[in-house]
């Protein structure tokens, strides 16, 4: 294997592992999300720092989807190329 080959392999293999990173991270924090969606059915009116605090997290979770696409069309990219010089 080609040190160009291994170079390849190894950008889309740190990239893959990013990827897993903020998966792991968006999971938690869709997690985070549903907890507060639940406690403002269950409880009804929540305290001005608790309302706060979700929307908070309703925005992160937002921002970390469009930043996972982000990641995900690095990604495919990667993948493309790497495949379109195997052959």
């Amino acid at each position: 294997m080609s040190y160009d080959e291994v170079k390849r392999y190894a950008t889309l293999y740190a990239i893959q592992s990013f990827n897993s990173t903020i998966l792991e991270r968006n999971l938690a924090e869709r997690h985070e999300m549903n907890v507060f969606l639940g406690r403002m059915e269950a409880r009804g009116k929540l305290s001005d720092a608790d309302f706060e605090s979700g929307k908070r997290i309703i925005l992160s979770a937002k921002i970390r989807g469009m930043e996972m696409r982000e990641i995900e069309n690095a990604l495919n990219t990667s993948y493309t190329k790497l495949l379109s010089q195997e052959h």
